[in-house]
């Protein structure tokens, strides 16, 4: 291991584990006090047993290298909200329904192993975004009711509000204000340490100035020692009980819930440490990992852990690379747990309660409220789509409070079948095209074509249609990524047969062009105008994302500047630059030098600027350009109240205006300078001078005028095909 690599890992380990233990032992004590309030010190002393647990046991796995695992709210919510379930089906000691609380942990495990082995850890993407936002939306409201007995200092829930301690609440407010401030404005300082100190320091301050009634209990006393694997021994003493074995599948059937949710959350660090390390991982392995370090922490006595974006991300940026930050991770929450425990269990209950209300705010999605705001504020699609996905959460927030977490997976999960089967009946990607043999509508000169032909792989264009949403935006983002190992240089995704696009694919899509571009790799749309999927780009913000310049009406424009980006590169000569001498014109590819010379008597040379009307539609003239530096835009309108619609683009090298000059008839179309264009003109009765004077240059004329209508419109065939 290098020496770089080693000190960052060192330092990103130890940054990671100072962020998550402090929220670690506030779901410790979450968990435990919804069993018995007296049991919070073992509560903390859980939460520290499931990061040393959990990174530990993962770090033994190959999968995402700098994932931060820790308990997280949403997991933490789901096994307190069972416990009332457990004492009501099991009247037992508390320390006997704690090893039913393992049980669960120890199987949800399991399946976590079983998702990664067979390859099923990606079903957990297919959760739409309103879906987890009313998870979180829901767990955030739950959490916040739950701190309410702490911070007024009440010892249980049926005091009256005369016992109220005003000077608790003081210390709660304080902490969680201590959090927030933190988080906005000393960003280098992990915001729950900061709270954690300032609500300990002021507690323990009041206490000895003699306030002591005036204020909440302690977590209490926690003896130091190293955890040993017996959480789950006591299992033994329950077997003999019938309602044991009629307990056991619903057991069975939350574990799985546990394991699906932490899924999901791990599933979400990888996607965010993918990002910042610029590489795809496998989000198997590393469920396979999280199963392992959750057998662990149960084994030992632990709640359970999934990974977190957040500390993730935060691992990376202060230097992790590698494994060994994982394990640094563990080893620091194992070292807290065995020299730091007296000292923790000096930590007062309503400091824990302030630190919960920190993390339940910041569990409120911003999404929710934005799409409150566009409800509130905005019109047409982007009020529609707020209308669906708030209400799709606030569905997911009642069946939370109301019935469980579970129930409330189970209908998210319905929710997600119904989206699945509804837009899954198309294949996404319709059609593929590399730009060796599907070209724009600019007509080239040969020498451009030949670079296209032999150079044109390297340009995609992704034909897609149907819906893109949480499930087929990643299909779009895995067939992007193989095109990117295939060496793409440039790829056009044509969204003209796209009919909707929700949040979490537009995220999907987001990561996967951020990606691209990393390596040097770009991405252009193409998007009817005014159509209903430019109104959702838009809404969704991934318009943002791709960058106007990138964004075009149709997929002939995205691929002219696809190939004009290539033809930069591969061309010896600046495109476009400089006169292109009458001897490369492909249409006079078959005079002397001597003969063209003689053409030039008869040709008038010009230059215009940007803008400039060459040809006008309908006009009766019979002028033929040579253009020889520049492109021109041919435009077409059906007729004189509609708007024009460009049909072709004349590149330098070729011929403009040549079937009026054969047939004088009106002109089809009308043609604009692009840029400043430099051309020779022949009108016709120059040219019947020339067929008296030199009738073999005439005739090598028209022929390569021949040539150049017969190849517009093969290219013609070729795009309406």
């Amino acid at each position: 291991m290098k020496a770089k690599s080693w000190s960052g890992d060192l330092t990103g380990g130890v940054v990671a584990s100072i962020m998550s233990l402090p929220d670690a032992m506030a779901y410790g004590v979450l968990i435990f006090s919804a069993l018995d309030p007296s049991l919070a010190a073992d509560g903390l002393l859980a939460g520290l047993i499931a990061v040393a647990a959990a990174n530990l046991g993962s770090s033994l796995i190959k999968g995402n290298p700098i994932i931060s695992s820790s308990p997280t709210a949403l997991v933490t919510l789901m096994v307190a909200s069972q416990i009332p379930v457990l004492i009501t089906e099991f009247p037992l000691q508390p320390q006997l329904l704690l090893s039913l609380v393992f049980l669960s942990i120890f199987l949800a495990g399991l399946f976590q192993i079983l998702l990664g082995r067979l390859h099923l850890g990606q079903l957990a993407k297919y959760i739409p975004q309103p879906v987890v936002a009313g998870l979180f939306n829901g767990t955030a409201l739950l959490i916040l009711k739950g701190q309410i007995q702490p911070l007024l200092g009440l010892s249980n829930p049926t005091q009256s509000w005369s016992a109220l301690k005003p000077l608790n609440l003081a210390i709660g407010l304080l902490t969680w204000l201590s959090a927030e401030v933190a988080a906005r404005r000393w960003k280098k300082i992990p915001p729950a340490v900061l709270a954690l100190t300032i609500g300990v320091t002021a507690y323990h301050l009041l206490r000895g100035l003699g306030y002591s009634s005036q204020l909440g209990m302690m977590v209490g006393h926690i003896p130091a020692r190293i955890p040993q694997p017996t959480a789950l021994l006591s299992i033994k003493q329950l077997w003999a009980q019938p309602q044991f074995w009629h307990y056991l599948p619903r057991i069975i059937t939350f574990a799985a819930g546990l394991a699906v949710v932490a899924s999901t959350s791990t599933l979400v660090a990888c996607i965010a440490g993918d990002a910042v390390q610029g590489q795809r991982t496998d989000a198997n392995r590393e469920l396979i990992g999280q199963g392992i370090g959750n057998i662990l922490a149960a084994a030992f006595g632990g709640i359970m852990s999934s990974g977190s974006p957040s500390r993730t991300v935060a691992n990376y940026q202060y230097g992790a690379r590698s494994r060994f930050s994982r394990l640094m991770m563990g080893l620091l929450a194992l070292g807290a747990i065995v020299f730091l425990a007296p000292v923790v269990g000096l930590l007062p209950k309503v400091v824990l309660a302030g630190l919960l209300v920190s993390l339940a705010i910041s569990l409120l999605q911003k999404e929710s409220w934005q799409q409150l705001v566009n409800l509130a504020t905005s019109d047409g699609m982007r009020r529609q789509r707020a209308a669906i996905n708030l209400t799709i959460s606030l569905m997911v927030v009642v069946v939370l409070i109301g019935l469980g977490i579970l129930q409330a997976i189970a209908a998210g999960l319905l929710i997600s079948l119904i989206h699945f089967v509804a837009r899954m009946s198309k294949k996404v990607v319709a059609e593929h095209h590399q730009a060796n043999t599907k070209h724009s509508f600019a007509i080239r000169n040969r020498a451009e074509f030949e670079a296209l032909i032999q150079n044109g792989d390297r340009i995609h264009l992704l034909n897609l249609e149907g819906s893109l949403f949480f499930g087929t935006a990643d299909q779009v983002a895995v067939y992007i990524e193989q095109l990117c190992h295939q060496g793409a240089n440039w790829i056009i995704l044509d969204l003209s047969a796209v009919v909707e696009l929700d949040s979490t694919g537009s995220k999907i899509m987001a990561q996967s062009i951020g990606r691209c571009r990393q390596r040097g790799i770009e991405i252009a749309l193409s998007v009817r105008p005014n159509s209903m999927i430019s109104e959702l780009l838009s809404a969704i913000g991934l318009l943002e994302v791709i960058r106007q310049e990138r964004v075009f009406a149709n997929q002939n424009q995205a691929l002219v500047w696809a190939e004009d980006q290539l033809l930069a590169q591969i061309l010896t000569k600046e495109q476009d630059a400089v006169d292109l001498p009458l001897e490369q014109v492909d249409a006079l590819a078959d005079m002397k030098e001597a003969e063209i010379e003689k053409l030039k008597k008869y040709l008038l040379r010009d230059r215009v600027s940007a803008g400039s009307q060459l040809i006008a539609q309908g006009a009766q003239e019979d002028s033929l350009f040579v253009i020889v530096q520049g492109r021109v835009w041919v435009e077409l309108a059906s007729s004189p109240q509609e708007t024009s619609q460009t049909v072709s683009i004349i590149c330098s090298g070729r011929l403009l205006g040549e079937l009026a000059f054969v047939d004088h008839r009106a002109r089809s179309a009308s043609a604009y300078a692009e840029g400043e264009v430099a051309y020779w003109r022949i009108d016709y009765p120059d040219f019947e001078k020339l067929q008296e004077e030199s009738p073999l240059i005439a005739h090598k004329l028209m022929r390569g005028i021949a040539n150049e209508i017969s190849m517009k419109l093969r290219i013609s065939d070729r795009l309406i095909d």
